[in-house]
């Protein structure tokens, strides 16, 4: 009868251990909804992880780790820093919601942790692989213009496979180049024209002639026209347009101090040019009107390219100071991505690595960085003794 009762009292005891949580049966297991693959960047993923079977009164504490680096947050928990882990808890919560920011994250597989621990000492872990990309096709060929050789040249984007592409003769001038990759067509701006020809360099042809001094270009293949800049001397600096045929040349700005390159933002209709001489970027409507300062306070800035997609940024070259620099589309949060370069020109990015490139010019090297400027790497040297690598153009 002894043996009974307390057989009894130990079942009573087992029962009363488990309803305040002290212990739980069956496996403790984590669920994970809201995370894509791939996960396009630089879009946030909203994650909401459930742990069960629940206790009414055990506590939880949770742990995120993700191996391609960007930051984790919660509604009660900021920013956790570049790559570091987030703990929440310890928590009642059975089920927590944090937000997966891929910003400075490297693009490739990833793999997340999720950690759960109880008050009991019970533990499971989650783990689940995912690719972080662009919704851009990363580029494979690179082209520049050699303004000493007098070449267009091209490679592929790990520095293999260098051929001259164009021979433009003896004092040319070479300055940029631009691909229209829905034609298959390269431009680029040389003395007194502007020319183009297959990507393969074939069938060259004259678009506009008659110009002076033609240094940046840019093409609008929405609207069909062409946008070049006229260097010219100090106050006599253009910007001007023509139809992608080469008719209808217009002058939209003159008077300008020294424009040197010009990059476009069609979605928003604008063009964002660089003045050499007085330090600037500047900026206008399409048509030329409602221009206006961006960044002041440069040194020499050279050439610009700008990303609406992905980063909102504006990235150009500053030859007087040896830097690639970049800044929001408004011109506030300007940052140097790098510097110690050797007369930097053509700038160029590629969105489906989120690479940049460039061009210096007086070391004859051609360069590349992660966008934030690190994992700087030469891809091509010994281009050049003086002035070498000019503009610079992706292919995907």
């Amino acid at each position: 009868m002894a043996l009974a009762r307390r057989s009894t009292f130990l079942a009573f005891l087992f029962a009363l251990i488990g309803f305040i949580g002290c212990t739980t049966t069956g496996p403790l297991i984590i669920s994970l909804t809201g995370m894509p693959n791939p996960l396009i960047y630089p879009t946030s993923a909203l994650l909401t992880v459930a742990g069960s079977p629940g206790s009414s009164k055990g506590l939880f504490t949770w742990t995120f780790f993700i191996s391609c680096g960007g930051t984790f947050s919660s509604t009660t928990l900021p920013n956790n820093g570049p790559g570091n882990p987030l703990t929440i808890g310890p928590t009642s919560a059975t089920t927590v919601s944090v937000t997966y920011d891929p910003t400075g994250a490297s693009l490739g597989p990833c793999t997340l942790t999720v950690k759960l621990t109880t008050t009991s000492g019970r533990m499971a872990t989650l783990t689940t692989s995912f690719t972080l990309s662009t919704s851009q096709p990363p580029a494979t060929k690179m082209y520049w213009t050699n303004f000493e050789a007098n070449k267009i040249q091209r490679a592929n984007t790990d520095g293999s496979g260098l051929i001259n592409l164009i021979d433009t003769g003896v004092s040319s001038f070479l300055e940029d180049l631009t691909l229209d990759l829905t034609n298959g067509k390269i431009y680029w701006t040389r003395n007194g024209k502007i020319q183009r020809a297959n990507l393969d360099g074939s069938s060259i042809e004259d678009v506009v002639t008659g110009v002076i001094g033609p240094r940046g270009i840019a093409l609008d293949l929405a609207n069909g026209k062409i946008y070049w800049i006229i260097g010219g001397g100090i106050g006599t600096g253009q910007i001007q347009r023509a139809n992608i045929d080469g008719s209808g040349v217009e002058t939209l700005l003159s008077s300008l101090s020294f424009p040197i390159d010009i990059t476009l933002d069609v979605t928003s209709g604008k063009m964002y040019w660089t003045d050499f001489n007085d330090g600037k970027i500047l900026r206008a409507n399409l048509d030329g009107t409602n221009a206006e300062d961006v960044v002041s306070g440069l040194q020499n800035p050279y050439a610009i390219t700008l990303d609406d997609l992905i980063t909102e940024k504006i990235y150009w070259t500053d030859d007087g100071n040896g830097r690639v620099q970049r800044a929001n589309l408004d011109g506030s949060d300007v940052t140097t991505i790098a510097d110690g370069i050797s007369c930097p020109r053509g700038v160029a990015l590629d969105l489906g690595t989120l690479k940049i490139y460039w061009t210096a010019a007086c070391s004859g090297k051609v360069q590349r960085a992660d966008l934030d400027g690190s994992n700087v790497e030469d891809l091509l040297t010994g281009l050049s003794i003086l002035q070498g690598p000019q503009g610079i153009a992706l292919e995907p």
